[in-house]
Formats: structure tokens, C-alpha cells, sequence
């Protein structure tokens, strides 16, 4: 009879893949996320050769998660669409850029949706890894062990890069690994070049850490009888199975706040905040320890501010704020216009660059060059087109919708809706503001923690002996 868990080693090597991807520079380089979509491919591909020799058998049919990965599906695939040249000249589905282009070369070109069908299938390969990650992360994740272990794992991981980061800081080094800093120097960024996408990654290494830390110190026992013995039973949890939990939400804390990223930490305010609301709708903790938690907060970002959190404060009181607002304000005013031009079809999903490029002012001079709108839903817009867009939202919400249900219905392992939960408001904020999730490293991250939460939010599958009919035969 076929085992339903996947070998120890399948799902190391996927946890390693995971953690290991911040790495080298967040995998923002075409070598580096190219080699982490070659693994995944690799995976998923054994995986697939484990279920068709019958080691493994799958655990969700496409039915149950259609509203999940469908939506994303239908995005992906039109992604793919707008790189195919549909002639050599521009028609009513394709831009008509390539009819401009062709006339100052003297010479027809091969018209497409997109602008630069080359960005625009790299776009796919980055989108069809995380939609492999998810997937990998939703089938390993069903089994408890599994995703207690890579629970630990992420904190673990969130710690080091914390610990490295501040390291580099503490000593004075504006290295990332052994190269010199180019970019936010004087800013903790661990082993990314941007300080807001580490500050991301760093969010959703202490959230699964409170989540962890929430774990140890439920107590399995009785209700102690007096405050006396529930607060000694809570220092004994602390001094144990919390510590280490402890350690690395005080260790990433204070590596987000000198990251400087005024986002981020309200980011995590917020994911904090939803991780302690739905905490207590799960009966994980009492709402009145978590609204003294939520006011805990506040005191503790205010003292690790005033203590270690001189980055965030100057950014805060800098100068430049005012400017930062009116070039990210005129930025997503002509992003909003180049929308106008092409709301349905799109540029291209990888084109922003490209499209950025023909609206810019001389305003934008002396800021270099801008391949990012800074706004996840703008750019997706923009590049995708809205109903495009609209899908890869409805998958966000989608999987949003399956940790709420979880968290409602499901009677053990609550603990991993009210973490999905918590790690979608991080980003879906973060993103209002910044590009977090189109690094490769943030990426894969929060599929793996998606694909883990959802998959804990569906109810186990128990098999139900039939219980014997007894036949009463009437003499």
C-alpha cells in the first residue's frame, strides 16, 4: 500500500531550498533565482515521479483547491500569452509600440502584447515558481510534522539573517556577504540589497516566530488554581520551549527597526496586531491577554526604537520625506495614466522599465533609473492589465479565505490559519507602498507559508470504520 508522507529527505531539501534563498543577495540575480526555479522545477518533478510509482499519494485533487490555484493559473497562462508575436504588424491585440518600432528600423517586426516578450516570459518563470512552491509547501504541509518542522526551520532562519545583518552593523562592515554595499549604507538589510524587501522577510521571520512562541506557552496541563502558579508555570515555559522563540522575536525586532523601512514596521504592526486578534478568535489566547499584548507592543516598539532604533528614527525625522512623498506620489500618477493607455491587455508583465521610460518628467532625473512601480497592484496593473491583476488578487484572497474557514472549522493546529492570516496583512500592506513579493527570496518564502497555512486549514481526513449492523430476524 502506497505511504501518503513523502520520504524525510523530500521535504529537508524543500525546507533547505526555502531558507536557503535569501542567501545570495534575496536570489535578485538572474543566476541566482534562476538556480532556485531550476530546483523547485526539480522538486515538483520528483515529487510528481514519487506519486507515479506509487510512493506517495497525493493529497488535494485540483477540485478542492481550484479557488486557489485557478485564479492564478488563468493570470499565469495570459502572462504567457502577451510574449507570443501574433504577426509583423500591430493588430488589435497587440502593441502597437512594435508598429512604431518597425517603422524606425525600415523593416516589419513580430508584434506581441508585450513590449519585450524577453522580460516578459522571465516574468513567467519567476510567477511558475512560486506557483510550484506553493504547491510543494500545500502537499508536504498537510501532515502536522511537517509543518511544526518548518515552522522551526523559518525561525531559525529569520534569526541568522537577522543576527548577521545586526552583526554587520554592530562592526561597522556595509558588506552583503563579501561584497561592498552599493546601495543603503548605514541600513541593516541582512543578505538583500533593498532594506524594505529584507524588512518583509524579516516581518514574516518574527511572525512565525510569535506563532512559535504562542505554541510553547500554552500550557497542556490544568488551569492553574492561582495567579501565583500560572505566572510561575509561565516563567518555567518562558526559561524552556519559549526561549528560544523569545530570542528571535526580540533578534528580528530590532534588525526591521534599523533596517529603516517606515513600511515594514507598520507592516508588522499590523500583522502583529491581526496575528493577535485571530489568536484569540481561535481560543489560542484569551482576548483580554491579547489586547494587553497588542499594548505590549506599542511599549516594546517604543523602548527598542529609543534604545536600538536610530536608522528608524532618522528616516522618520530626515529631510527627504517630504520629497520621498511627491516623487512616490507623481510616480503612481503617471503609473495610473500609462493603466489609462492599456487598462485590459497590458504591456507585459516584466515591462514596467520599458513603459516607465515613454511617461517619466525631467522630475525624474537625478532619481536614476526606476524598473519598479513601488505598488505591487499598480505594477500588476499596469503589466498584466486590470483583469489580470483582478486574478492574482482573487488568489491572494482566495488562499486569505481558506486560513479564515480554517480558523473557524478546524479543531487542531488553529495556530497556522492565525499565521497565514497574519502574513497576508504583512505583505498585502507592504505592498500598497513596495515590491517585496517580486524578489525571488521573499517570494518562494510566503508561498511555502501559504501553501503550509492552507494546507492546515483544510480538515483532516479520517478514515471511518463502518461499524457492524446487527440483523434482527423476527422468529
Amino acid at each position: 500500500m502506497p505511504a501518503t508522507t513523502p520520504p524525510a529527505w523530500f521535504g529537508t531539501v524543500f525546507l533547505a531550498l526555502i531558507v536557503l534563498a535569501p542567501l545570495p543577495f534575496g536570489s535578485n540575480r538572474p543566476v541566482w533565482w534562476s538556480l532556485l526555479g531550476l530546483a523547485a522545477t526539480t522538486l515538483f518533478a520528483a515529487y510528481l515521479i514519487l506519486i507515479r510509482r506509487g510512493g506517495v499519494v497525493p493529497g488535494f485533487r485540483l477540485w478542492q483547491v481550484g479557488g486557489l490555484v485557478l485564479p492564478f493559473g488563468a493570470a499565469l497562462i495570459w502572462a504567457g500569452l502577451q510574449a507570443v508575436p501574433f504577426g509583423l504588424s500591430a493588430g488589435p491585440v497587440t502593441n502597437p509600440l512594435w508598429d512604431l518600432a518597425g517603422e524606425a528600423l525600415g523593416r516589419s517586426l513580430p508584434s506581441a502584447v508585450s513590449v519585450n516578450p524577453h522580460e516578459t516570459l522571465t516574468g513567467v518563470a519567476r510567477l511558475l515558481t512560486y506557483a510550484l512552491v506553493f504547491w510543494l509547501a500545500l502537499e508536504l504541509g498537510r501532515h502536522r510534522s511537517f509543518a511544526d518542522r518548518a515552522l522551526r526551520w523559518f525561525v531559525y532562519a529569520g534569526m541568522a539573517y537577522a543576527v548577521y545583518g545586526l552583526a554587520m552593523e554592530v562592526l561597522g562592515l556595509d558588506l552583503i556577504l563579501w561584497f561592498p554595499k552599493w546601495a543603503y549604507q548605514g541600513f541593516v538589510t541582512s543578505t538583500f540589497v533593498n532594506r524594505n524587501s529584507y524588512a518583509t522577510y524579516a516581518a514574516l521571520g518574527l511572525l512565525c516566530a510569535a506563532a512559535l512562541l504562542v505554541d510553547s506557552l500554552r500550557s497542556r496541563s490544568a488551569r492553574p488554581k492561582t495567579a501565583r502558579k500560572a505566572i510561575i508555570g509561565l516563567i518555567e515555559r518562558l526559561g524552556g520551549r519559549g526561549l528560544v522563540p523569545l530570542f528571535a522575536c526580540v533578534i528580528i525586532a530590532v534588525a526591521l527597526l534599523q533596517t529603516g523601512s517606515r513600511a515594514g514596521v507598520l507592516s508588522l504592526a499590523l500583522g502583529l496586531v491581526v496575528f493577535g486578534i485571530t489568536a484569540a478568535m481561535a481560543r489560542l489566547i484569551r482576548f483580554r491577554i491579547a489586547l494587553a499584548g497588542i499594548v505590549l507592543l506599542v511599549v516594546m516598539l517604543g523602548t527598542v526604537i529609543a534604545l536600538r532604533g536610530g536608522a528608524f528614527v532618522d528616516r522618520l525625522e530626515s529631510d527627504t520625506l517630504d520629497k520621498d512623498r511627491n516623487a512616490r506620489g507623481e510616480l503612481y500618477a503617471l503609473t495610473m495614466d500609462a493603466i489609462k493607455d492599456n487598462p485590459f491587455l497590458g504591456t507585459g508583465l516584466g515591462t514596467f522599465p520599458d513603459i516607465f521610460a515613454l511617461y517619466r518628467g525631467a522630475e525624474f532625473d537625478t532619481l536614476g533609473p526606476i524598473d519598479k512601480a513601488h505598488n505591487s497592484y499598480l505594477g500588476n496593473a499596469l503589466e498584466l492589465g486590470l483583469p489580470a491583476a483582478l486574478l492574482l488578487m482573487a488568489a491572494l484572497a482566495a488562499a486569505g479565505e481558506t486560513n479564515l474557514v480554517g480558523l473557524r472549522r478546524r479543531r487542531r493546529g488553529r495556530l497556522f490559519p492565525v499565521l497565514g492570516l497574519s502574513a497576508l496583512a504583512v505583505v498585502a500592506l507592504h505592498s500598497t507602498v513596495d515590491f517585496s513579493l517580486e524578489i525571488p527570496a521573499v517570494g518562494v518564502t510566503f508561498a511555502a507559508l501559504m501553501g503550509i497555512t492552507c494546507a492546515q486549514s483544510y480538515r483532516s481526513r479520517r478514515r471511518r470504520r463502518r461499524k457492524p449492523v446487527l440483523t434482527v430476524v423476527a422468529a
